[in-house]
């Protein structure tokens, strides 16, 4: 590709996704101060590129002519005067971003204003470039007194920037305002080594205007990098870019066709397919645009889903922990109150006529019941306040220790607990004691006229194990098979059968603190088989065996 051509594609090229990007970033919000300093920074930056390109090709001249030189120098101090914009401009963004409010202070404003309006009066005079020469054939301006001044506004600048965005990154603590303050700190470095070797440096130190035709692909990478730091991963839709792309590059294939037909009839048959290609092509980018639209809703319907689980769980930890504190703080004094009842009772019960031992046996007993009420709340809200403890445990070996536990009941009751050999399963140990205890004491209670009987098995499902805990009690009518397990759910008075209504509560809570279900199938005065489900974790036998 001949030079000035590859200076015009680079040009071009440089140009359109400069703009772009520009475009893009405001789009995005602007009411932003850090959004409109960017497209500020594009603008300058899109300047500098179409005058950068017509100080090395002058328009409407002829090379060799007398004014060629005259207007040649015209247009490379126009490309200094554009560049001591750039400078404090990117000053003042580097002390903005990412806020959408600026906050220099005035007398900042002031010495950006004074320093940039004295390089754009050098820079268009013969202070910066006095003169131009062409050694080997090549445009080579002559340095005039002013250059120091542009050197301070233009490169001094790109350092104060870069010493800015050093001085926040260090200060700064949030990782992500990091990550963006790095980001554009690249950006403004690799701008300034491919800028300042393809244009000062070798015009200055090496005397050739061979690379200055690279300058403005310098600036693109320093906005490249920036907008990708304001937007964060949602610069371009790549999706709906490639399909673009797919689109267009059809279509001119397409359009060739027709250009390049040789007869009447062909042009009809490729217009034809033509016409049909773009009414397919913009159908077929508007339902990426929706795919893309709806895959958008619905990861920020699940962020919310998220948060607001988040919050619920919080929630519900400072619920368990208040009913866990209130109930233990309760105890204390209740403890008081049935102490002195009690004492109050031996003194003096023979003393008190019929009503006041009555009232006082009303009390005693409905300070038991509390108690005993408080104590069953702090074992359901120990249940639901963690993750349950996995690990593996026999079965078998928790009915026997939950048998010796309950072996006073037992005698009292005359009841008997068999079991079939029963699995070993990976799972809360105490807790799944206590649901076995629980269900255990609940036929115990419950029974009928004959001794209780209380048989335990459980057979393999595809995943789970399924167990069933059947005894010969009074059963529970089909009406209430789903209320019994709720909070303080009762189906009988407290002088029929004494309980806080919470065994079972707790019961289905440990079951699905587990991923299993629990559910009854009974039939009035026909007892009750309570059966739950226990997922099976454990490895495969070959991965055991392994």
């Amino acid at each position: 590709m001949p030079l000035p051509t590859l200076e015009l594609f680079l040009g071009a090229l440089a140009f359109v996704a400069n703009t772009s990007l520009g475009v893009v970033v405001l789009r995005r919000r602007s009411s932003s101060w850090t959004n409109r300093l960017f497209f500020a920074l594009t603008f300058f930056i899109d300047v500098y590129i179409v005058v950068n390109y017509y100080s090395l090709h002058p328009p409407l001249t002829t090379p060799g002519s007398g004014d060629y030189a005259t207007k040649q120098l015209l247009w490379i101090r126009l490309v200094m005067f554009v560049c001591s914009f750039i400078g404090p401009t990117l000053v003042l963004f580097a002390h903005t971003f990412p806020r959408d409010r600026v906050t220099m202070r005035r007398r900042w404003w002031g010495l950006l204003g004074a320093l940039g309006a004295a390089s754009a009066a050098a820079s268009i005079g013969p202070f910066v470039f006095k003169g131009i020469h062409y050694p080997n054939g090549q445009p080579m301006p002559i340095p005039g007194m002013g250059m120091p001044i542009f050197f301070l506004d233009f490169i001094g600048l790109f350092i104060a920037s870069f010493v800015i965005l050093t001085v926040r990154y260090r200060r700064a603590t949030d990782s992500d305002d990091r990550a963006k303050y790095r980001l554009l700190w690249i950006g403004i470095l690799a701008s300034f080594t491919i800028m300042g070797t393809a244009t000062v440096v070798s015009v200055v130190v090496f005397k050739t205007s061979a690379f200055v035709f690279m300058g403005p692909i310098a600036p693109v990478i320093l906005m490249g990098f920036t907008a990708y730091a304001i937007v964060r991963h949602r610069l371009f839709q790549m999706e709906i870019a490639a399909t673009q792309a797919l689109v267009g590059t059809l279509l001119i294939v397409l359009f060739s066709k027709i250009w390049t037909a040789a007869s009447s009839s062909a042009v009809i048959v490729d217009t034809l397919i033509f016409s049909a290609s773009i009414f397919v092509g913009l159908l077929l980018v508007r339902s990426v645009r929706r795919e893309i639209h709806l895959r958008e809703e619905a990861e920020s319907l699940n962020r919310q889903l998220q948060s607001a689980n988040s919050q619920l769980e919080q929630s519900n930890s400072e619920l368990r922990q208040y009913a866990h504190v209130v109930s233990h703080d309760l105890k204390e004094p209740l403890r008081v109150v049935e102490s002195y009842a009690e004492l109050f009772t031996r003194r003096y019960k023979a003393e008190l006529e019929g009503d006041g031992a009555e009232f006082l046996t009303f009390l005693v007993e409905g300070v038991r019941r509390m108690r005993t009420m408080l104590d069953a709340l702090m074992s359901y809200t120990r249940v639901g306040g963690a993750v349950a403890k996995v690990a593996t445990a026999d079965s078998n070996e928790l009915v026997d220790e939950v048998v010796r536990v309950l072996a006073i009941r037992l005698d009292e009751t005359g009841g008997v607990v068999t079991c079939d050999p029963l699995p070993t399963l990976a799972v809360d140990g105490i807790q799944f004691g206590q649901l076995l205890q629980n269900l255990i004491e609940n036929a115990l209670k419950f029974r009928g006229d004959a001794p209780p009987t209380v048989h335990i098995s459980a057979e393999r499902g595809t995943d789970e194990w399924v167990f069933s805990v059947r005894d010969n009690g009074i059963g529970v009518d089909p009406h209430y098979h789903e209320g019994i397990f709720d909070l303080f759910r009762r189906l009988h008075t407290r002088d029929e059968y004494p309980g806080t209504g919470l065994g079972l509560a707790t019961c289905k809570k440990i079951v699905q603190r587990h991923g299993g279900r629990i559910w009854v199938e009974s039939t009035l005065g026909e007892g009750s088989a309570f059966r739950f489900t226990i997922p099976d974790h454990r490895p495969p036998r070959w991965q055991r065996r392994a």
